[in-house]
């Protein structure tokens, strides 16, 4: 498995920048984390099964905010306790009808995800697409090293020549990065 200190060696190499080591960094993190909003992989797929307060569980709304999702992004999946109430998103203006909550929906606002169940639960489960968290350790793996590498590379190469003002470089390295990018989500679509 390829580690952050692989990577950082890697774009060394390409860029020839051996004493700009917190910039690459940097360059690397915000590599991977424009490799994970480009798409939903399901390796950057997490599951929460978020407890219900026991004054609350006999309600049927209820908020899950996003202070419970650890870096979260995008949501996959909203269900009640049990397995086959899978919950509909819908907009937020859709989530009532004649004043009235709209049951087996959900759908986010800024504070969080409000779901509407059908029946009275102590959880909610919740899946999602979370950020990748900032690496720091040199000896860290992440699926985006494995399965990624030459992007991740050739995105961090591209940034490292943007801070150095190389625009042509850049625009040639971000470019042929953006296509393999592309092809990448073709090829592998969720993992």
């Amino acid at each position: 498995m390829a580690t952050f200190d692989d990577m950082i060696k890697e774009v060394v190499v390409r860029t020839g920048r051996g004493n700009k080591g917190s910039l690459i960094r940097s360059c690397v993190n915000d590599a991977v984390a424009r490799l994970s909003s480009y798409h939903k992989f399901k390796y950057d797929l997490q599951y929460l099964e978020y407890p219900i307060p026991l004054a609350d569980q006999n309600n049927l709304i209820h908020l899950i905010p996003y202070s419970s999702l650890l870096r979260y992004r995008a949501a996959d999946a909203v269900q009640g306790g049990s397995d086959y109430e899978i919950l509909v998103k819908v907009p937020s203006a859709k989530a009532t009808c004649r004043g009235v909550a709209r049951k087996g929906t959900y759908y986010e606002s800024g504070l969080g995800i409000h779901a509407s169940l059908w029946y009275t639960t102590d959880i909610i489960k919740v899946s999602y697409y979370d950020k990748p968290a900032r690496i720091t350790e040199l000896t860290e793996e992440i699926w985006h090293f494995d399965h990624a590498f030459h992007i991740i590379s050739g995105l961090a190469s591209a940034y490292v020549y943007r801070e150095a003002g190389e625009t042509d470089e850049y625009d040639r390295l971000l470019a042929m990065a953006l296509r393999d990018m592309e092809e990448f989500r073709r090829d592998v679509g969720g993992m």
